[in-house]
């Protein structure tokens, strides 16, 4: 079996644990995307090396407690707060985290810096993509909801850039990932926004704008990618496990996610969605 179509059956096995967590549900999501999170905690904390382990309990102690908070709201249809600063917290944190990994790297050495590091890396994303679901969005089969349709767009990012990557590719634009092109990227956002728009147009009652919601994703998905591909290398390890065939470890298979959910977190946000 090639690499690509090994690459595409994991996709695909991952898109239907995805549908099943997503959309059967909520307590069923809940669990799904704690186990989820779980598993890519501890590929985390290996590729970070603490040197105690109290400060992996502690990242875990409130990454958990982030995750259980916005989980706990979700389930009880508790609404959020209006558009204000303090609402934007969470993604002013991460996108100042974004720049320490490309810009800064080096900040990320210590203990403290990596604790701090995981909680806003990974536990607050996965808190927050409960802010843009609600109970009442996850019904079963027979109704799709913004959480699955996210991994949906996402996932054709990711294969229709690696295609299109793979057909015409030459132009590289970065040292961090030299099998990322321009041509690659440019397949990824086109698949992208016109899936957008087919969902925009013909699904309805899904909260938000999608082809606003798909450009983002086109272009901060692959940007999510990058940043775990920058952490990699900063501590000399290729994948962050090998449980997905074609993929690594789940935190590689999710690394374009977690950037996606604050973003659209900011969106929903933004706009009172």
């Amino acid at each position: 079996m090639n690499n690509f179509t090994l690459r595409a059956v994991s996709g695909l096995i991952y898109v239907l644990l995805i549908a099943f967590f997503s959309l059967y549900s909520p307590l069923t999501l809940i669990i799904g995307f704690a186990l989820l999170f779980a598993l890519c905690f501890w590929e985390l904390q290996k590729i970070l090396d603490f040197d105690n382990i109290w400060y992996v309990v502690a990242a875990l102690a409130v990454s958990a407690y982030l995750f259980g908070t916005y989980a706990y709201r979700f389930y009880h249809g508790q609404s959020y707060e209006p558009f204000s600063l303090v609402a934007l917290m969470p993604s002013l944190l991460f996108f100042m985290l974004v720049y320490v990994i490309f810009k800064r790297p080096d900040e990320i050495a210590y203990d403290t810096s990596k604790l701090i590091f995981m909680v806003i890396y990974l536990g607050l994303p996965f808190a927050l993509m409960f802010r843009f679901i609600f109970p009442s969005d996850v019904v079963g089969f027979e109704k799709l909801n913004p959480l699955f349709l996210i991994f949906a767009l996402i996932w054709f990012s990711d294969t229709f850039a690696y295609i299109t990557g793979s057909l015409i590719g030459k132009t590289t634009f970065t040292k961090i990932s030299k099998n990322k092109t321009l041509e690659g990227l440019a397949g990824g956002l086109i698949s992208v926004v016109l899936l957008g728009i087919f969902i925009e147009y013909y699904l309805k009652n899904i909260h938000g704008n999608w082809i606003v919601i798909s450009i983002l994703i086109g272009i901060f998905a692959p940007l999510g990618d990058l940043a775990e591909s920058k952490i990699k290398r900063l501590f000399g390890v290729k994948d962050s496990g090998n449980l997905i065939p074609g993929h690594g470890g789940f935190l590689d298979r999710l690394d374009s996610f977690l950037m996606v959910s604050v973003v659209v977190y900011t969106y929903y946000t933004i706009f009172e969605l």
